[in-house]
C-alpha cells in the first residue's frame, strides 16, 4: 500500500498501487488502520471528521480516526492532514488528473476574487 501526500493541499490517500507522477509525495510500504463505520452518521451525532495519524513507534503504520477527539496521542500523532481515501491503482489513475484539474481550478478562482 502506498501513502500518497498531495502537496498543494492538507490531504493524505491511500493507494494499493504506485500512483505515479504528480504533485504529491509517496511513501511505499505502509499499512492502514481504517474502521469500516468511518463515515456512519447516526442521529445526533457529531458529522464525522476523518484524520489521518502515524504510529510514534511504527513510521510505516497509519490509523484514520473519525473525530480528531478519538485520536490516542501516546500512540499516534496527527501530521494535521485530512484523509482522502482509500484507491485501488484504476480509481487511481481515474482520479488523479481530475485532483489535479479541479485543484488548480480552485486555486485559479480564489486568485481572481483576491485580485
Amino acid at each position: 500500500m502506498y501513502l500518497v501526500n498531495f502537496i498543494p493541499s492538507s490531504t493524505t490517500y491511500f493507494t494499493t498501487g504506485l500512483p505515479g507522477e504528480g504533485p504529491w509525495e509517496v511513501e511505499t510500504e505502509v499499512e492502514l488502520d481504517l474502521a469500516e463505520n468511518l463515515y456512519d452518521w447516526p442521529d445526533g451525532t457529531p458529522m464525522p471528521n476523518p484524520v489521518v495519524c502515524g504510529s510514534k513507534t511504527n513510521p510505516k503504520y497509519f490509523k484514520v480516526f473519525k473525530h480528531p477527539s478519538q485520536i490516542d496521542e501516546t500512540r499516534f500523532e496527527s501530521p494535521g492532514r485530512q484523509f482522502g481515501g482509500l484507491f485501488s491503482s484504476e480509481t487511481w489513475q481515474r482520479f488523479a488528473p481530475r485532483l489535479i484539474t479541479e485543484y488548480s481550478d480552485l486555486r485559479e478562482m480564489d486568485a481572481s476574487t483576491e485580485s
